[in-house]
C-alpha cells in the first residue's frame, strides 16, 4: 500500500508540474503589468480657502478614474470631481482642517503641500445717526459708517437715500459727504436718511442712516416807517428796509398795498422808492402801508412798511374856454386869439390835447396864442364848425380850455370848393343848381366829363388830346392805356356810352368842350373789328360815327372817379 501510495504521488506531482509551471508563468506575467506608479502632488491651486473652496491639485499618476482617488484634507476626505493623469479637480470638504493635502490612488499615498482653511468671511455694519445744522456746503464730512469684517477689506456704497442725491460716501473708508447742498434745509427736510451697502466680496452688510436737520435763523427784516412830501416823482427814493442773513441771496417783494401799485422795491437792496407818483397825496392819502417779504433759501420773514406823506404847498391853474367866428378860408397862421389862464405858482404852458378836424389849429405853449395850422381844413363847406380841447399845465395841476371856432361862409367857385377838397356830390347836394358848372372843372387829374347826381361817380377826361397823336385806332388804345398823367394810371379810351354822355352833356352846357374838327377815338369798335367809334366836339353836341382803326385821329382819355 505504501508503494502504490508513492507511486501516485509521483504520478500526481507529474500532472501538477506542468500546470504550475504554466500558471506560474501566467502570473509572473500578470504581476509585471499591474505595477502601479507612485503618484505625487507638486502643487496646489490655491494655498488657503473656506469650506466649499475649488482646489485643483497638480502631479503626477492620478490615473483617469475619479473611484481610484482619494483626497483628503487634513485627514477629512474631500469629493473628487474630475481626475486626469496629472491633475485632480476638488473642493474642500466640510469639517475640514488646516494641514497637509494627501493624494491616494488605489494602494498608493503620496502627501502635498499644506493647504489653511479659513473660516468664512463675516461683515457688521451699525446704523448711523447724527444731527447737523442746516446750509451745509458741498462736500462737507457728516460722519463715518462703522463696519468691521473678520479678514480681507470693506467696500461702501449707498443703495438708497432720501431726497435722491444728498449724501455721497467713499466707498473705501465709508465717510459720508454732503453731495447736494440745496436739500439740507430744515423747513424743507428736517431729516436725510439712506441706507449704506458694506461689501466684502458676496458677503454683505447694511446700515440705515438717520440725518436729523436742524434750524439755522436765516434771515431777519425789520419794521420800516418813512415819510415823504406828496406829489413826488415816480422814482423817488423813500428808504432802505434793514435785513441780515446768515448767506444766501435775499429777495425782497411787496404786498397788501394800501394803495395798489404806490411803492416799489428792489427786489436785491430792499430800497423802497415812489411806484405810483398820483398815490402820494396829502389830501386823499395821508398814510401809505404795505407788507415786505424777504425770502433767502427757503425761509421767509415779513415786515412792516409804513409811509406817512407830508402836505406841501400845490400848484393851481384855471383857463377859460374860447370861442371865435372866421371867414372861411383864412391864411395858414392868421391870428385866432388868446386863452387866458391863471397859475398860482409859476406860469401856466399850454398844449393841445385833442382836435376836430385834426391838425386844424395850433397854440403857442407860452403865451397861449391859437392860430391857423391847416387852411384847408377853414372851409365853411367841410367843416363848418373846428373844436379842440387846450390843456392848461403848471407842473402838477392841469386844466382844460374847450375852443371853438365857427366858419362864416364865403361865396367861392365850384373850382375853389373842389380845390379845398370837397367832392362833386357834396357841392351839388349844397346847391343843385351848380350842376353845370361842375363839368369841366379841374378834379383828380384831369376835367369833369360826366357826373352821376345819385351816387358821385362818373368821368375824368384829360383836357387835351394825348401827345403823340395822330394815332391809328390800335396805338390810340395803346396810349390811352399807358398814360401816366397827374400820378394816375388808370387811364383809357372812353366806351361808347360814355362819348354819348359827353356828347349829350354838351347839348345842355354849350361851349363845355373846346370846338375841333380833329376827331378823336372812342375805345368800342365795330365791324368785326375792322372799325372803331370816331368822335369830335362842336357847339351843343359832336359828330362823327365809326372809322377803319386804320385812320389817322387824336385820342383823350378818361379814368372813373
Amino acid at each position: 500500500m505504501s508503494k502504490l501510495f508513492h507511486q501516485t504521488k509521483k504520478t500526481v506531482l507529474l500532472f501538477l508540474i506542468p500546470i504550475m509551471f504554466t500558471v506560474f508563468l501566467f502570473s509572473c506575467g500578470d504581476k509585471k503589468e499591474d505595477v502601479q506608479p507612485q503618484p505625487t502632488v507638486a502643487s496646489l491651486s490655491i494655498s488657503e480657502g473656506v469650506v466649499g473652496t475649488n482646489v485643483t491639485i497638480t502631479g503626477t499618476n492620478f490615473g483617469t478614474l475619479a473611484a481610484d482617488v482619494e483626497v483628503t484634507f487634513n485627514n477629512t476626505k474631500a469629493v473628487v470631481t474630475n481626475v486626469t493623469a496629472t491633475a485632480i479637480a476638488t473642493t474642500v470638504p466640510t469639517g475640514a482642517t488646516s494641514g497637509s493635502v494627501k493624494v491616494k490612488v488605489k494602494l498608493l499615498q503620496a502627501s502635498g503641500p499644506s493647504f489653511t482653511v479659513l473660516a468664512p468671511i463675516t461683515v457688521s455694519a451699525s446704523a448711523f445717526t447724527a444731527t447737523i445744522a442746516e446750509n451745509l456746503s458741498p462736500g462737507a464730512v457728516i460722519g463715518t459708517v462703522s463696519a468691521s469684517t473678520n479678514r480681507g477689506s470693506l467696500s461702501y456704497s449707498l443703495v438708497s437715500q432720501s431726497p435722491a442725491g444728498a449724501m455721497a460716501i467713499n466707498s473705501s473708508t465709508g465717510q459720508l459727504t454732503v453731495a447736494l447742498a440745496g436739500v439740507y434745509d430744515f423747513e424743507l427736510t428736517p431729516t436725510v436718511t439712506g441706507v449704506v451697502s458694506v461689501a466684502n466680496g458676496n458677503e454683505t452688510a447694511t446700515a440705515n442712516v438717520t440725518l436729523t436737520i436742524t434750524n439755522v435763523i436765516e434771515v431777519n427784516l425789520s419794521n420800516f416807517t418813512g415819510s415823504i412830501p406828496e406829489n413826488s416823482i415816480a422814482g423817488t427814493v423813500i428808504g432802505q428796509m434793514t435785513s441780515e442773513s446768515s448767506g444766501g441771496t435775499s429777495v425782497f417783494s411787496l404786498n397788501n398795498q394800501s394803495v395798489a401799485g404806490a411803492l416799489a422795491i428792489n427786489s436785491a437792496t430792499a430800497q423802497i422808492t415812489v411806484a405810483n407818483a398820483s398815490a402820494f397825496n396829502f389830501e386823499t392819502t395821508p398814510t401809505i402801508t404795505a407788507q415786505a417779504t424777504v425770502t433767502n433759501r427757503s425761509e421767509v420773514k415779513t415786515a412792516s412798511v409804513t409811509i406817512t406823506v407830508t402836505d406841501v404847498a400845490e400848484p393851481t391853474v384855471t383857463v377859460s374856454n374860447f370861442t371865435a367866428s372866421i371867414a372861411e378860408n383864412a391864411a395858414a397862421a392868421s391870428v385866432l386869439g388868446t386863452l387866458t389862464a391863471t397859475a398860482t405858482l409859476g406860469t401856466a404852458t399850454f398844449s393841445i390835447s385833442s382836435q376836430t378836424p385834426a391838425g386844424a389849429i395850433a397854440v403857442n405853449a407860452t403865451t397861449g396864442q391859437l392860430t391857423v395850422a391847416d387852411e384847408s381844413k377853414f372851409n365853411f363847406e367841410l367843416f363848418p364848425t373846428i373844436t379842440a380841447n387846450v390843456l392848461a399845465t403848471n407842473s402838477s395841476a392841469t386844466a382844460t380850455a374847450i375852443v371853438t371856432i365857427t366858419l362864416t361862409d364865403v361865396t367861392e367857385t365850384v373850382q375853389k370848393r373842389l380845390d379845398d377838397g370837397e367832392t362833386p356830390l357834396q357841392i351839388y347836394n349844397s346847391d343843385n343848381s351848380l350842376l353845370n358848372q361842375i363839368y369841366g372843372k379841374t378834379y383828380r387829374g384831369g376835367l369833369i366829363a360826366t357826373f352821376n347826381t345819385a351816387n358821385g361817380t362818373g368821368v375824368i377826361m384829360t383836357a387835351a388830346a394825348i401827345a403823340g397823336g395822330p394815332f391809328t385806332y390800335t396805338n390810340a388804345v395803346s396810349a390811352a392805356n399807358n398814360l401816366v398823367l397827374n400820378t394816375f394810371e388808370d387811364w383809357r379810351l372812353p366806351t361808347e356810352t360814355e362819348v354819348n354822355s359827353i356828347c349829350g352833356i354838351l347839348a345842355s352846357v354849350p361851349n363845355l368842350w373846346q370846338p375841333t374838327l380833329v376827331p378823336y377815338w372812342g375805345q368800342t369798335t365795330c365791324c368785326g373789328g375792322g372799325g372803331a367809334n370816331n368822335y369830335s366836339f362842336a357847339n351843343g353836341g359832336c359828330s362823327g360815327g365809326f372809322s377803319p382803326i386804320s385812320q389817322l385821329s387824336e385820342a383823350r382819355a378818361v379814368r372813373n372817379y
